[in-house]
């Protein structure tokens, strides 16, 4: 589903019926402030992009997205929170929080066992990191500006 640059979409409606999206690209939703709850739990989805989401405020705080392979949060500046990952995440290859607000990330990131990618470059509120991050995979963690 590619609603890329909805100039107008304040938020993501719920996906119960609708539960086969693979793609969900809302990358430039400049206006958008929340996403529903079942975002969280669509268990086919590959690909959650929401890269310049400048006003989101509002995750889904329990997020067990099975297939998800890629999560793009970069620019949403006003995105204070990450929920625990709640279920088997185990697709997960790229994790972008960049120029976020995020404060701290949840200490189930270290079960995260295929990411290759954690992108935290700019997140200027981070105050510390897990204390157990044991991602096998990872290829590349990015704390550039923090």
């Amino acid at each position: 589903l590619n609603l890329k640059g909805s100039k107008n979409l304040i938020k993501v409606p719920g996906f119960t019926a609708t539960r086969n999206i693979e793609i969900l690209d809302l990358e430039g939703c400049t206006r958008l402030v929340y996403v529903h709850p079942s975002v969280g739990v669509l268990t086919r989805l590959k690909l959650l992009n929401l890269r310049g989401c400048k006003n989101l405020r509002s995750f889904p705080t329990k997020i067990g997205m099975e297939s998800l392979e890629k999560l793009i949060l970069s620019g949403c500046s006003k995105l204070k929170s990450f929920p625990e990952i709640d279920g088997k995440m185990e697709c997960l290859l790229e994790l972008c929080f960049d120029g976020t607000n995020i404060k701290e990330l949840p200490s189930s990131i270290g079960n995260l066992r295929r990411l290759e990618l954690l992108n935290l470059k700019d997140c200027k509120s981070l105050r510390s990191l897990p204390s157990k991050i044991g991602m096998e995979s990872l290829e590349k963690l990015i704390l550039s500006g923090c």
